[in-house]
């Protein structure tokens, strides 16, 4: 969050903090600046390293919160190494993620910051700890060894030789999965004219191209053993793929078989985590830090929106639009279509979904919106022109704040099926048109889901039934 900087008078460059600074005078003037620590050098009996990973996380002692000594030692490190500046509001701490952003550090009865995690937790933050150490209000976490630590809870056992079989047959079976899911694409009447190409072949065909990534003419080859093995009956050409896949009738049947894809798992899944995530026409693009202001605008962005299942990491519904569209909207939606086939206990949203309609439409569908409000909510009883389900809602959070997060914490696995879909199908698009990349985007979804099934399958015993094939789906009128 931006903060204004006002006249902002610079009392920190981060790089000597030693844990030996206190304030001077009234606080108001600069402090002395000690000499530069060294690599490994003892900071207030807290070996400093200013390259120490935000992901390290402290030994776990007797009495004390693991997760606020996790957020102490980043203070340390902030105060070691990052810009801190004073005006009339507060106390601006530079942020150390997003280039140009800073907070603002309030030290009232309550101290208060303007971070996502302050405003999620109202609890302290990495910042309001730098500022505290800072101005020697606290002192740095001392490490002492001792033989009394809480016990780790137990990570899951995992049936190593059955992830591993799984894992090395998903691409043997995936052409075996996407045929039977295209099998449930209906084929749209046809009175007169030349024959058009099956249109189960067709999808079957752009997603085959998306999960091999590579380019169309070398891909025309893998048509070819498909059709050999009985997985195709026409061979498109290569002319055929491409206007198939630049058709915008063809994006609603994509749409439909992600929704379809999600069935062999409608008795496994409950509850669902939304979000919405950015793809490139160019390499040279970051999603994060275009989202956030600080990128040269090289190429074009679209955006993908999704309903996922917390367990399993399957997409229950997405949709694909250009990169400058609100999520807000597309909550109920995805939340419909989820519902088709999915029995929806909770659904977890980040604020982007926080609205009225939304958090009606979870009821509607008999589920729990978790969606952290803001920090400058009107509490319980006193906002205006409010409907029950927000102010349930807001009761729920205030009043059990503890019970909320752990149950919010869902929604990171939103974060992670944009990770394995990126990380595997690529982030950047290949397709040139917007049509063909809303298109391509829907088509990386869908084999993610469909390696999702195909895992499945051995490890859960499930079957990769589609259920039958749709005969009033969306119909198009795309020419052979």
């Amino acid at each position: 969050m931006r903060v204004p900087i006002g006249n902002m008078k610079t009392i920190w460059r981060g790089g000597g903090y030693t844990g030996n600074s206190k304030p001077v005078g009234n606080g108001d003037q600069k402090l002395s600046s000690p000499a530069r620590s060294k690599k490994g050098e003892q900071v207030g009996g807290t070996k400093m390293n200013p390259q120490l990973s935000d992901d390290r996380k402290p030994s776990r002692k007797s009495g004390q919160d693991h997760r606020a000594t996790a957020r102490r030692l980043r203070g340390l490190r902030i105060a070691a190494t990052v810009r801190i500046g004073q005006n009339q509001l507060g106390y601006i701490v530079t942020s150390q993620s997003r280039r140009g952003a800073a907070y603002l550090v309030k030290l009232d009865d309550t101290p208060s910051c303007t971070c996502p995690d302050f405003e999620l937790r109202r609890k302290r933050c990495k910042h309001i700890w730098a500022v505290l150490f800072i101005l020697g209000l606290e002192e740095p976490p001392v490490d002492q060894p001792t033989s009394e630590r809480k016990r780790r809870r137990p990570s899951p056992v995992r049936d190593w030789s059955d992830y591993n079989n799984s894992q090395s047959t998903t691409r043997a079976n995936f052409a075996t999965i996407l045929r039977a899911l295209c099998d449930t694409v209906p084929q749209p009447p046809q009175a007169t004219g030349r024959p058009r190409l099956p249109l189960g072949d067709v999808v079957y065909a752009v997603v085959l191209k998306t999960f091999v990534g590579i380019s169309c003419r070398e891909f025309m080859a893998d048509v070819a053993n498909a059709h050999d093995k009985g997985h195709i009956r026409r061979t498109p050409s290569l002319a055929s793929t491409f206007r198939y896949l630049e058709d915008p009738s063809l994006t609603p049947i994509l749409e439909e078989l992600v929704v379809r894809s999600a069935y062999p798992l409608r008795s496994i899944e409950s509850k669902f985590a939304i979000d919405a995530s950015g793809f490139s026409s160019s390499p040279k693009d970051n999603w994060n830090e275009h989202k956030w202001g600080s990128q040269s605008g090289i190429g074009e962005w679209l955006k993908a929106h999704i309903a996922c299942g917390v367990e399993t990491r399957i997409v229950t519904a997405a949709f694909a639009t250009p990169g400058n569209a609100n999520d807000n909207p597309f909550f109920r939606p995805l939340l419909e279509a989820t519902g088709r086939h999915f029995s929806i206990l909770e659904v977890s949203a980040d604020k982007a979904y926080l609205d009225q309609e939304n958090l009606k439409a979870a009821e509607d569908v008999g589920a729990v919106a978790l969606i952290p409000f803001k920090s400058n909510t009107a509490p319980v009883g006193e906002g205006k022109d409010r409907n029950p389900e927000w102010e349930r809602s807001l009761r729920y959070f205030e009043e059990n704040h503890e019970d909320f997060l752990e149950r919010y914490h869902n929604r990171s696995q939103v974060e992670c099926v944009f990770s394995m879909i990126k990380s595997k199908f690529g982030a950047v698009l290949r397709a040139k048109s917007q049509s063909a990349q809303l298109n391509e985007v829907l088509t990386k979804i869908i084999c993610h889901n469909v390696c999702v099934v195909a895992q499945a399958t051995r490890q859960l015993r499930i079957e990769a039934d589609f259920g039958p094939a749709a005969a009033d789906g969306p119909q198009n009128l795309l020419a052979a």
